[in-house]
């Protein structure tokens, strides 16, 4: 029950940072299975990053070199790892476990990313260049001191990225408004969330198809084991047997190149489904236009911040529209 509800906490804040989530598990007295309620980062990525609270399991991670000395070693494709199913009850569902990976690998891939306190950290992108704004101090050993956050490529390149810097008060009143707007347009925005998760993302038809594919690709496979078999206990003409075993190739490396790509828009939809059901959670939660910057509506609700200049900045929210 204690891991229960420490990994419900965590998936709730899927879009903070990891001191975010830190501190908002020490602030609601949540105790990590050692017992304390003091969190760490490596602990948060740990738990995000554990494929048993989906109820799966990966197998062999880990092996031993040697049966005397017994030394264990990570697995990094020595020896074959094994994907169970099933293997014992979930506590977050998959497509939950698959969003943070996406998140994970999304923050992995930005560029120049940001690694600070702040609820901006990773969310603001140059609109010239695509890096991430960080933090810069002005006047650091004066009275005037200032933090802005800028392109952090803005004075690396030939040619200097034109966008501005800003204030982080600023941020946060551009994201207030934003919000506000969100909310103030919330049922019909809901209404559009919920025509797309029931029409544009349904899966059903090709989950149908994927499971027609499935079972030719196993029908082609055994067949292709059997000629394999049957030439290597048979007497037969080479030529006979090469151009039967390269057409029966041919047609299941196709259809197993389509049973892929089916199954890859399978997960892109349902991701983005996930995505957006987060999305509506917290938008139906929020009733009344905010009077002040809130970071956990912020995490929930937006993407990203993309700058062009002090006129033109796009607010990409979680359902993959924008707020401009």
């Amino acid at each position: 029950m204690k891991n229960l509800i420490s990994i419900q906490n965590v998936i709730n804040l899927l879009y903070s940072t990891q001191n975010t989530i830190s501190k908002e598990l020490e602030d609601k007295k949540v105790k990590n299975v050692r017992g304390t309620i003091k969190w760490y980062g490596s602990t948060i990525k740990s738990m995000l990053q554990n494929e048993k609270y989906t109820g799966n399991a990966i197998l062999q991670k880990t092996y031993s070199t040697d049966f005397l000395s017994k030394k264990i070693k990570v697995n990094n494709g020595e020896v074959p790892k094994y994907y169970v199913e099933n293997s014992h009850p979930f506590i977050i569902v998959k497509e939950q476990f698959d969003l943070v990976q996406e998140e994970f690998e999304k923050r992995c891939n930005l560029k120049n990313k940001n690694i600070n306190k702040s609820v901006f950290a990773n969310k603001v992108i140059c609109g010239d260049c695509g890096s991430v704004y960080t933090t810069k101090t002005w006047h650091s050993t004066s009275k005037y001191k200032r933090i802005i956050f800028q392109c952090s490529n803005k004075y690396k390149n030939k040619v200097r990225c034109s966008t501005p810097h800003f204030y982080e008060e600023e941020l946060k009143e551009i994201e207030l408004n934003a919000i506000n707007d969100l909310i103030k347009d919330k049922d019909s925005i809901i209404e559009n969330c919920n025509l797309i998760l029931n029409q544009v993302l349904q899966t059903d038809e090709l989950k149908a198809k994927e499971e027609t594919l499935t079972n030719e690709v196993d029908k082609l496979s055994k067949e292709l084991n059997q000629l394999v078999a049957t030439n290597a206990t048979t007497i037969q003409n080479q030529v006979d047997y090469d151009e039967k075993y390269n057409s029966l190739y041919s047609t299941y490396s196709s259809a197993l190149n389509e049973l892929k790509s089916l199954q890859s828009s399978i997960q892109d939809k349902t991701l983005r489904k996930s995505k957006i059901k987060q999305f509506l959670k917290a938008l139906k939660s929020q009733d009344e236009i905010l009077n002040e910057f809130s970071p956990n509506l912020f995490l929930s609700l937006v993407d990203r911040i993309e700058v062009y200049s002090k006129d033109d900045i796009k607010v990409v929210l979680k359902n993959g529209e924008n707020e401009v």
